[in-house]
């Protein structure tokens, strides 16, 4: 499989666990320069597991927005707000 974006390199290797501290920067790049479902559910995720609840909570409402039929955001967007407590 040939993936020619640094976008999508980004969102396979962090989807697939693998992902480094560059991946929050790209996946926040990838956000503006292709707004889709997946990179800002993604970025809301990764931003999770950062700790940063409020960023989180941001990112996953616009994916909910670009996607309001999403089960898996309204999920991530109800543990990050139990994480916070």
């Amino acid at each position: 499989l040939w993936v020619d974006s640094v976008g999508n390199q980004t969102l396979l290797s962090y989807n697939s666990g693998s992902f480094s501290g560059a991946d929050r920067f790209r996946l926040e790049q990838l956000t503006k320069d292709t707004p889709s479902h997946a990179a800002w559910f993604s970025y809301g995720q990764l931003l999770r597991r950062y700790g940063d609840y409020p960023a989180a909570i941001t990112a996953l409402k616009r994916a909910e927005q670009l996607d309001p039929d999403s089960a898996e955001t309204l999920a991530e967007r109800a543990v990050v707000f139990a994480l916070m407590g």
